[in-house]
């Protein structure tokens, strides 16, 4: 069975959506930056929902009770299935006692980013697997835990000359063709030149699906994607 993945939405965007998927997740949540408390909280979700707490205005400065109570009132009064603190910020010992103040407060599965689970008994929430990396040597240092995978169509080039090997991101423009990787499960576009051999790995909606499902096969228990680049494909 595939896992489940979560759709990471704005508010415009379920505002504006005809019909939500199966799975989404509120990602407007943050820390007030005028304040100790949270702000962009939702007055609603369907049930089953993910709420996600963001830190692009850090959590200095609050208070890791009153941020734990807050969070798991509204999670309980929304009905949400899990909460994922999609931290992008360095860990910091503040941020780290949110996290385990919410992990003894939440009335969900909680999943937060490595550097501030190690110790809890909770998810680690890990980063998009890069292209040129096999999945299971992304998640091999987590194996026996529960895994939140990040998920999202990528692209990336890989360009080899007599100097070495480099790494980049791919053109912007969607690429189509070439051919399915059977170890990186990306599909690959090969081109060649005088001095150099370039391979532009990029995700399509079938290879999303196998990542999926070879996910689910090594551990991964939540996928989360973006709902901008998951519509519109």
């Amino acid at each position: 069975m595939v896992l489940p993945l979560y759709l990471a939405m704005t508010p415009w965007e379920m505002d504006g959506c005809a019909a939500l998927p199966p799975h989404p997740g509120w990602m407007a949540c943050h820390f007030d930056p005028d304040g100790p408390g949270l702000r962009d909280l939702p007055d609603a979700l369907p049930p089953g929902a993910m709420l996600i707490l963001n830190d692009r205005f850090p959590c200095r400065d609050h208070d890791p009770v009153r941020i734990a109570a807050a969070l798991a009132r509204s999670a309980e009064r929304l009905g949400c299935g899990s909460v994922l603190l999609d931290f992008e910020r360095e860990p910091a010992a503040d941020a780290i006692s949110v996290v385990q103040a919410l992990r003894e407060a939440l009335p969900c599965p909680l999943a937060a980013p490595p550097g501030f689970i190690e110790d809890l008994d909770c998810a680690v929430f890990l980063p998009p697997c890069p292209l040129h990396v096999p999945l299971e040597d992304h998640l091999r240092p987590w194996q026996g835990r529960a895994i939140w995978l990040d998920l999202s169509f990528r692209q990336q080039t890989i360009t080899v000359t007599r100097d070495g090997t480099t790494y980049g991101p791919a053109a912007p423009a969607d690429r189509q063709g070439g051919e399915y990787d059977e170890i990186l499960r990306c599909q690959c576009v090969t081109e060649t030149g005088p001095d150099s051999i370039s391979f532009t790995l990029f995700d399509t909606p079938e290879t999303l699906k196998r990542k999926l499902e070879q996910a689910a096969a090594l551990g991964v228990t939540k996928g989360v994607g973006l709902y901008q680049e998951l519509s519109r494909r």
